[in-house]
């Protein structure tokens, strides 16, 4: 073997017992790669199962808070509507009401209530501020002569003939509670000229509100025989007034010749007291009020106002003209419970 030779061999030997140390350090690596593969895999496993607890239990806190705010909103709305029938109870206590006969109404009775207008104003507000969680609540608007829907008759049939008497002039507004708490019908003191039927999750009384518009201009006309009223005016306050008085003959009781001569006089007298009152009148309809109120002698209120659309009103007895208390009165609104 020659000096090359030999030193071959020992290079040979020497790389294969370098590649041994290479392959146990490679196999080391790869032992350590592999467990820090399967060290990264279960890492990650483990931080998937946890995000999914965690979107696991988001999802129940969140129902969990549904729930818990749904209770809080069905407990308020019934705690709103004891607060709303007790103030309604309250108010039926403390102001003059009472009991219609159950000839007139079908058999079953309804407390009649008066409003002024700042009383009807609270009670509007009342209703506005209930809440119902499902569509339970019933507004319903009509016109004169209209009645309220079928469905609503058949569950209260006294409500027909109730319309039928007491809004023919009007029309009147509706609020139905299907959960039988609030039942409202109320007779607004002017005429409600656009009919609505709403089912919701609260009342609308925006149509009442809008009666009693500042702007709303109101002419009022009180006719008797020998003396009159007439006054404009607004739901807010009184524009200007004026009294017309006539010599007008009290009604004769005798009979024969002499009274059938008193009786033309007399005619001839309302009649030129009723033209002075036309004239009052035309001056004001000029301004085309938008609701007419009248009161007194049919006979001269038909020669008045013959082809016009008005809301005739039956006043306290009258003790001088106050225009400020006939205007209170003319605002005073009448309600029903039922």
């Amino acid at each position: 073997m020659n000096l090359f030779g030999k030193k071959k061999g020992q290079d040979i030997a020497q790389l294969e017992e370098t590649i041994t140390q290479l392959k146990q350090e490679n196999e080391t690596l790869r032992e350590r790669f592999k467990k820090t593969v399967e060290r990264e895999k279960r890492a990650l496993a483990e931080r998937q199962q946890a995000h999914e607890e965690v979107k696991i239990l988001k999802e129940k806190l969140e129902k969990a808070s549904q729930k818990s705010e749904q209770r809080k909103r069905e407990e308020h709305e019934q705690i709103e509507k004891r607060n709303v029938e007790k103030r309604i109870d309250a108010w039926n206590t403390n102001n003059t009401s009472s009991m219609l006969g159950t000839n007139s109404l079908s058999g079953v009775g309804l407390k009649r209530h008066t409003a002024s207008k700042a009383k009807l104003f609270e009670i509007l507000k009342e209703l506005r501020s209930i809440r119902a969680e499902r569509e339970t609540l019933q507004t319903i608007y009509l016109q004169p002569k209209e009645l309220p829907p079928k469905s609503l008759l058949t569950e209260c049939p006294q409500l027909e003939k109730t319309v039928k008497n007491l809004a023919a002039q009007t029309g009147c507004a509706i609020f139905h509670d299907q959960n039988h708490i609030i039942h409202l019908l109320i007779i607004p003191p002017f005429t409600i000229t656009h009919p609505t039927h709403q089912q919701s999750t609260k009342f609308n009384t925006n149509p009442l509100c809008k009666l009693f518009d500042p702007k709303t201009l109101i002419l009022v006309v009180i006719a008797h025989a020998g003396h009159g009223f007439v006054m404009l005016a607004t739901p807010n306050e009184v524009l200007s007034h004026k009294e017309v008085h006539s010599s007008v003959k009290s009604k004769h009781t005798k009979g024969g010749w002499s009274q059938r001569r008193f009786e033309r006089l007399r005619e001839e007298e309302i009649k030129h007291h009723t033209g002075k009152m036309r004239e009052l009148i035309e001056t004001i309809l000029e301004k085309k009020p938008a609701q007419i109120i009248v009161s007194g002698d049919k006979r001269i209120l038909k020669e008045l106002f013959d082809d016009q659309s008005v809301i005739y009103r039956k006043f306290d007895a009258i003790q001088g003209y106050v225009p400020e208390k006939i205007l209170r009165e003319i605002l005073t609104t009448t309600i029903y419970t039922y």
